[in-house]
């Protein structure tokens, strides 16, 4: 059953984009159906969390060669995305209710229909069980694996397999009981067959696929990673190589513009210095006559200290049209950028504001990237400048 492990290892170590393609095509029908049901059957948004979940998945997947099921492991993480998902939704809809209401209007609301009560009930207290048994589920019934499956995965024989998926039935059984859902073991083993059934939406799997495979490569070098997203992997490697170019370069010309920063610092400090010479020599000029004439020693320049200036309350951040970030007039890496989101939010914690700008063609998706960077961190007051327009199938979630 299980090559989960070996085509993980050829992604990791090769970067093999089939390897990827098959795991998630093995996977995604378990994720796809378990963000369905904790979104209430939406569709557009069990896909959008489904691929939340695989880049995940492609990001982490080093630290996941040694888990012992990759199928538990998606299972969590897609129950934690949805939940996520349902947390922003609600706050939306607040803010949508609150600003509803300051807006009366004589259109009587239309009636919510009620959501089914078992999907998430069902899903909640899958997470209250020990990994061990949710694993033995979620192989079982899920993705339903054979006895002897599930033993190669969990490391136990067929018959010890068979058992501790019972005993994880019956776990489940009683703690739905305790929620008031009683129903028989057998018919509970059928209800969770047909939640996790059902293939997903032809071609989602090559999406999410190609979205996540793309987005796990895209992480050290500035300008690229907003870049894999739209081109092909020939385009991002001949863009990668200019880049690599133009780093050292440019980092000598941080250090040359430090330099000359330190400079301007000591010049500005010489018109305090003449202001002092010449204070001594009117003193010196204003003794009596008959008094002698003191020594006078060399007079030693002062250097004064200029304070530093208190950080800016506003920093600018400009997505280019080929998908470089420039943060505070510097381009920088993406690590560095988000490095920077977090300086100023942390140095100006009340009024911290950011400017986001692009380029005159710069892709929606780019420009959507450093607005949820931004909002992540914690900074609410965002400024948009771009002409960039969303594309007509772009869920907006990020509002």
């Amino acid at each position: 059953m299980n090559n989960d492990t070996e085509l993980l290892r050829r992604f990791v170590e090769a970067r093999s984009e089939s390897a990827f393609s098959d795991l998630v095509q093995r996977h995604i029908g378990l994720v796809y159906h378990t963000a369905l049901r904790r979104v209430g059957g939406d569709v557009q948004h069990a896909e959008d969390i489904t691929q939340t979940v695989f880049v995940t998945l492609a990001r982490q997947a080093p630290q996941l060669l040694r888990h012992p099921t990759l199928g538990g492991w998606l299972f969590v993480t897609a129950q934690n995305a949805s939940a996520e998902f349902v947390r922003r939704e609600q706050r939306r809809k607040a803010r949508e209710a609150t600003a509803q209401a300051m807006h009366l209007s004589d259109q009587p609301a239309a009636p919510v229909p009620a959501a089914d009560p078992l999907r998430p009930v069902l899903d909640d207290a899958l997470m209250s069980l020990p990994a061990d048994d949710r694993d033995a589920i979620v192989l079982r019934f899920f993705e339903q694996r054979s006895f002897a499956d599930v033993g190669q995965a969990l490391k136990l024989s067929e018959d010890a397999a068979r058992k501790r998926v019972e005993r994880s039935l019956d776990k489940l059984h009683e703690v739905l009981r305790r929620r008031g859902i009683v129903t028989a073991a057998a018919a509970l083993g059928g209800a969770l067959t047909a939640a996790g059934a059902g293939p997903a939406p032809t071609g989602l799997a090559l999406q999410v696929a190609a979205h996540a495979f793309t987005q796990a490569g895209a992480v050290t070098v500035a300008g690229t990673s907003l870049l894999s997203t739209l081109l092909p992997a020939t385009a991002v490697a001949a863009v990668v190589a200019g880049v690599l170019l133009v780093v050292p370069q440019h980092r000598a010309n941080e250090q040359l513009a430090a330099e000359i920063a330190g400079l301007e610092r000591q010049n500005q400090a010489i018109p305090a210095v003449r202001a002092d010479l010449a204070r001594l020599s009117r003193e010196q000029a204003d003794l009596p006559a008959a008094a002698p004439a003191p020594v006078a020693s060399p007079v030693q320049p002062r250097r004064v200290a200029t304070p530093p200036a208190p950080p800016e309350a506003t920093k600018i951040a400009f997505v280019s049209n080929e998908g470089t970030v420039t943060w505070d007039g510097k381009l920088v890496m993406l690590e560095d950028c988000l490095a920077g989101l977090d300086q100023h939010r942390a140095t100006r914690p009340a009024d911290a504001r950011v400017v986001i700008k692009s380029g005159e063609h710069t892709r929606f998706p780019q420009l959507l990237w450093m607005i949820d960077e931004t909002r992540k961190v914690g900074i609410e007051h965002i400024v948009i400048e771009s002409p960039a327009k969303p594309w007509d199938n772009l869920p907006l979630t990020w509002f």
